[in-house]
């Protein structure tokens, strides 16, 4: 699947919210799945942002599933 990766700030941008909400978000146990590469590369996936937004923003989802690592 060829998926549109966002950095943290075009993922906030592209939810119109702060990257702080994002930041906030994670460390509450919500927010869509993130994905680290290194210590400072933050990215998501456009299909988990819009499949999180179709769930709805208050539901939680499972923080071991929440933080991949970018191959």
């Amino acid at each position: 699947m060829n998926d549109e990766i966002l950095r943290e700030r075009e993922a906030a941008k592209f939810m119109r919210v702060s990257v702080g909400t994002l930041r906030n978000w994670y460390y509450a146990g919500k927010g869509p799945v993130r994905y680290k590469q290194g210590q400072k590369l933050t990215y998501y996936l456009k299909s988990d942002i819009l499949a999180w937004l179709k769930v709805g923003i208050d539901e939680p989802i499972d923080r071991g599933h929440r933080n991949k690592t970018l191959s």
